[in-house]
């Protein structure tokens, strides 16, 4: 389970270095792909690929099934890291995220947000709105049970 937040570092090649914590739950073979909001996401692939068996099972007749294909298959990349811990973020999705120079990594339990620091922003800001929470959170039905 992938949780926190951490600030890394991307070089001028694209290069990613991710935290020490966090490379054993992602094993060798991860894949990166557009996420749902302006970030991207990374999986192990076997985590990727028991999605994707799952979107593609889903009808090719629905139109918002074809979006989701386009936009979880259609951008994934799979990627190995190198010896140090890096990956290479495509540069189509670096540029489709405005990844440069740094990049906040949340925890999203069974995969990892990277976001734009200014994107996270957004996101902490709204995060952060607590009157507007609850009215939005209800609907899930979130209940603390040990």
């Amino acid at each position: 389970m992938f949780l926190g937040k951490f600030v890394c570092t991307v070089d001028d090649n694209g290069r990613l270095e991710l935290p020490k914590a966090l490379l054993s739950a992602l094993g060798e073979e991860i894949v990166i792909t557009q996420g749902f909001d302006q970030n991207l996401i990374i999986l192990p692939a076997q985590t990727f690929s028991h999605l994707a068996g799952q979107v593609t099972l889903l009808t090719k007749t629905d139109p918002l099934v074809r979006m989701l294909a386009r936009l979880l298959l259609g951008q994934a990349s799979l990627i190995t890291l190198d010896s140090h811990g890096r990956v290479t973020l495509p540069e189509t999705l670096r540029t489709l995220c405005n990844i440069t120079g740094q990049a906040v990594l949340v925890g999203s339990g069974d995969l990892l947000e990277v976001w734009s620091p200014h994107a996270w922003q957004s996101q902490q800001e709204a995060l952060l709105a607590a009157s507007h929470n609850p009215h939005h959170f209800s609907a899930l039905n979130l209940c603390l049970r040990a």
